[in-house]
């Protein structure tokens, strides 16, 4: 989808719940939001290290509110 946009996959952003998740997103070199909602803890997301955690939804609006998108 990244290519067909046109949007280098580096400047993509990957939301998941589970290590699998933010496992494929990385394999592919999207960056990685998990979210503590769903289906795994954080302390089992933790480790793959995703680039970035959120607790609520709203953290979501907030964090892509503040990116330049072009």
């Amino acid at each position: 989808a990244s290519a067909k946009a046109g949007i280098p996959i580096g400047s993509t952003y990957m939301i998941g719940d589970t290590r699998s998740d933010i496992r494929q997103a990385k394999s592919t070199g999207a960056q990685t939001i998990a979210v503590e909602w769903g289906y795994q803890s954080k302390a089992v997301l933790q480790l793959e290290h995703p680039d970035i955690f959120v607790s609520i939804p709203h953290e979501l609006l907030s964090f892509f509110g503040t990116l330049q998108v072009h």
